[in-house]
């Protein structure tokens, strides 16, 4: 169940319903204390910019509502002030969000401001390496760790690995860039290989074209081993698999520098 925090709903699941609701009974509220304003015509844009949309923009950070939901939050501000400024109240959407060198309204789409948002806090904070920063390249290293890969999450395709992460603010704002075909390129530590010839278990399975299922199950007992390279489940001369790794079991012959995430074993045919 979400709950609201500073002024923003948040749910464990991330669903975005909650706060695409209370968005919505928060614009419905605002048009209905508009309309028995008396304002001049030219002063009805500038206030919906001053005013509607600065409190979106303030939860816009935190969120990844799809550009539908933005639309149905921004109806009801739209049949308030349209015809207030002597636009008719279906003039096309595409027109009222477009800007004004183009003969729009110039009014900025709220998914646009999202989007914009969301890439100023990921990369103003890392580069500044502030304390949230700091936090979100926690994130990054996390969740390299958790898909095993040669690349850093913002490199990968979320159609390959997405199904290998947790649900975070991260995963969901690389799934939204890469839906718009928004690259963004942030260096982060890569996993370390041990030996010539080594390479990272979750390539050599993604290589394979290994299916989503599948991949999803070879990362968790990956993760429960707490391996993440060839050579972690192999003999010295790399020509068979360890006994401990043929049963199921982690090895203490490698000293892992990483906090792996908890995982316990499901069963014994596991």
């Amino acid at each position: 169940e979400a709950e609201r925090t500073l002024g923003v709903m948040m749910a464990p699941l991330e669903t975005g319903t909650a706060q695409h609701l209370a968005l919505r009974e928060k614009a419905k509220n605002w048009a209905a204390k508009f309309l028995p304003q008396h304002l001049l015509c030219y002063d009805v844009l500038p206030l919906l910019k001053a005013t509607a949309l600065k409190t979106l923009e303030y939860m816009m950070p935190l969120s990844t509502l799809g550009g539908s939901d933005w639309v149905s939050i921004m109806s009801p501000f739209l049949q308030a002030i349209l015809h207030k400024a002597g636009v008719c109240r279906s003039f096309p959407r595409v027109v009222v969000f477009a800007p004004l060198k183009y003969q729009g309204l110039g009014i900025p789409h709220p998914f646009a401001l999202q989007v914009f948002h969301l890439l100023s806090v990921l990369m103003r904070h890392l580069a500044s390496r502030t304390k949230t920063g700091q936090y979100l390249e926690a994130n990054l290293q996390s969740h390299q760790l958790e898909t095993g890969t040669s690349f850093p999450l913002l490199q990968q395709e979320p159609t390959n690995t997405g199904i290998l992460a947790s649900e975070t603010w991260l995963k969901r704002v690389w799934i939204e860039l890469d839906s718009l075909g928004i690259r963004v390129e942030i260096s982060s530590p890569p996993l370390s290989l041990h030996c010539a010839n080594d390479r990272l278990l979750m390539d050599i399975f993604i290589d394979a074209l290994v299916d989503q299922e599948d991949l999803l199950w070879l990362n968790w007992c990956r993760q429960y081993l707490q391996v993440t390279t060839l050579s972690e489940l192999t003999t010295a001369d790399g020509c068979s698999l360890t006994a401990a790794s043929l049963a199921g079991q982690p090895s203490g012959h490698f000293v892992t520098s990483y906090n792996w995430p908890r995982t316990r074993r499901r069963g014994p045919s596991h």
